[in-house]
């Protein structure tokens, strides 16, 4: 089975430009360093919506828009402010789309997120499916700290999809909400946001995306 498959992207209607150049800045951060950047295409669904999206009553057609999956979110969440990111991942897993063509997603939110029993998060991430991020938590940024935090939030999702950090390693290790790396690297953990992530959206700018480690693990899933 080939892990080198095509990335589509679907964006919440609202999304800043700002937010979705970001975003696939940091894509093809990822892809540059897994050196593969020429044999993954990048598809923009932008406002995903896919004619018929709604039946004639008005109900959402499931899976032909991103009104859909954030529906799902929003209907099985236990919080009235909040979507539940786990179910929109669980959707793209389900989609019938996947069963076309295999790819990865990713869905960019501007609406808090929330999985588990975490207050909220960033970002959530099924290793070789997909990820679900939301920009919620970097929107009182400047312009600039923005753009490198949501850059930041994309690299490392998208290498927990590309199987960062492997069971199979255990040098420079924690399980802090999954699996993260310790060194100076976008895999990092960044509980306390929007801080961490400008901190090592810095240390991402000075010294490259991924620590040696993450970037030959990276490397290593697309040999396989």
């Amino acid at each position: 089975m080939s892990y080198l498959r095509p990335i589509y992207v679907m964006f919440q209607p609202g999304i800043t430009q700002n937010e979705c150049d970001a975003v696939f800045s940091g894509i093809r951060a990822v892809l540059e360093a897994a050196k593969v950047s020429s044999r993954i295409n990048i598809l923009n669904f932008g406002a995903f919506r896919m004619d018929p999206y709604r039946h004639p009553d008005g109900k959402l057609a499931d899976y032909r828009s991103i009104d859909w999956y954030l529906h799902q979110g929003a209907i099985h969440s236990a919080r009235p402010n909040q979507l539940d990111a786990s179910v929109i991942l669980h959707c793209l897993l389900t989609e019938p789309w996947q069963q076309h063509i295999r790819h990865y997603d990713v869905a960019v939110l501007h609406s808090d997120i929330y999985a588990d029993n975490n207050n909220f998060i960033i970002g959530v991430a099924q290793p070789s499916l997909g990820t679900v991020i939301s920009t919620h938590r970097f929107r009182n940024l400047d312009r600039h700290t923005q753009w490198a935090c949501v850059e930041t939030e994309t690299i490392h999702e998208l290498g927990h999809v590309f199987g960062l950090i492997p069971q199979h390693r255990t040098d420079n290790v924690e399980d802090s909400l999954g699996r993260h790396c310790t060194n100076r690297c976008a895999m990092r953990q960044g509980l306390s946001v929007p801080d961490d992530w400008k901190q090592i959206s810095l240390d991402r700018l000075r010294h490259g995306p991924f620590c040696a480690i993450c970037q030959y693990d990276l490397r290593v899933y697309f040999r396989r």
